[in-house]
């Protein structure tokens, strides 16, 4: 994620400001994490039998070693 926020600078890409009077609103915390979580698991699941754990859980324990 770093890499792309990175890259994105140095082109030049900036984010398109709110129009005034508006705050540009995303996702939150905790449903962009909720979604990289998710992406994770989706990446583990193909190997999910060789897992002492479930996906899920073995995403959040990676995640949360970043």
């Amino acid at each position: 994620m770093g890499a792309i926020a990175g890259s994105l600078h140095s082109s030049g890409h900036r984010r398109h400001d709110a129009p005034t009077g508006e705050q540009a609103r995303g996702m939150g915390r905790e449903e962009s994490m909720a979604a990289i979580r998710s992406a994770v698991a989706e990446l583990l699941a193909p190997d999910a039998a060789s897992f002492w754990l479930p996906v899920e859980q073995a995403a959040a324990l990676f995640l949360g070693l970043l």
